[in-house]
């Protein structure tokens, strides 16, 4: 929500032509314990598992 409110600012300035101001909002509360996800490390691939891989291309 706290995006559509600065795109609905940003539209209302474009139209009328006047900068808009937002009233600050209340302060979030961060991520919460039992919201953690924590997933073991990734194992490095071998040599042997990147032989023959292409790069893709990047558009």
């Amino acid at each position: 929500m706290r995006d559509v409110r600065v795109l609905v600012a940003v539209e209302e300035a474009l139209r009328i032509g006047k900068s808009q101001s937002l009233p600050p909002l209340a302060a979030r509360k961060g991520i919460q314990q039992d919201q953690m996800v924590i997933l073991p490390p990734v194992e490095q691939p071998s040599e042997s598992d990147l032989i023959g891989v292409m790069a893709q291309a990047v558009s």
